[in-house]
């Protein structure tokens, strides 16, 4: 998921990295003022058959950065939220917006607000079950993480048991490894309840990855070559 703000026609690195992944759709959609990023705007590109690990690119519209607030991050969490829901997704990933750098505890109290407003709020089944925020500097990894361990200790999430899940990269001996560690947190103010961290090799986990993804990007066009079939 991407928040795109109102008025800005240059792409975040975040949001040219996948531009670049589907070929340069993002940019021609911004262009031909296909979607304007306007408060509560969401748009849904599907990206299955763009060699890129994601089902669907979601363009989230911020509104004109000077009058982007608490208020407008909660709707624009919100409408995501409603719109994961119905498209029945179960997870998707996002990169922290830099306009709530100034103040990350609150920044991540407003996205989770309107995110379980928007959970709430949404009729039928909620098949949402993961959300994962996206940082390349380990230090602001860290804060991410401590920041949610306390927003969930406090009395917002009385009704919720939540899992933090981290994903790290490190070298070791030539070869990269990823890290992962997961942290099932109690409601209320309880402390972490269990932790674990297990290692993959990064280059073995990228091939398992592309294998898979490029496994179901097979079947689909199999799938969509066939011949419909009719009934009697």
């Amino acid at each position: 998921m991407l928040g795109l703000f109102e008025g800005v026609k240059q792409l975040s690195k975040a949001a040219r990295a996948i531009d670049a992944g589907v070929d340069g759709a993002l940019t021609d959609i911004m262009q031909r003022r296909m979607f304007l990023g306007r408060v509560g705007e969401v748009f849904i590109l599907p990206a299955v058959r763009h060699d890129i690990r994601t089902d669907l690119v979601i363009c989230a519209g911020m509104g004109r950065l000077h009058d982007f607030d608490a208020g407008v991050l909660q709707t624009v969490a919100e409408n995501v939220a409603r719109t994961m829901v119905r498209a029945k997704v179960d997870d998707f990933a996002m990169v922290f917006f830099n306009a709530t750098r100034g103040n990350l505890h609150a920044g991540l109290r407003n996205l989770v607000d309107g995110f379980f407003r928007g959970v709430r709020g949404a009729q039928g089944r909620n098949p949402l079950r993961a959300l994962t925020i996206c940082e390349i500097e380990r230090a602001r990894c860290d804060e991410i993480e401590a920041a949610l361990a306390k927003l969930y200790r406090t009395r917002r999430a009385e009704r919720v048991e939540v899992t933090l899940e981290k994903i790290t990269e490190e070298t070791r001996g030539g070869r990269g490894q990823t890290k992962f560690r997961a942290s099932v947190l109690a409601s209320g103010a309880q402390a972490t309840t269990l932790s674990e961290t297990i290692s993959i090799d990064t280059e073995r986990l990228e091939h398992g990855l592309t294998n898979a993804h490029g496994g179901f990007r097979r079947y689909l066009h199999d799938a969509l070559a066939r011949p419909p079939r009719h009934s009697s």
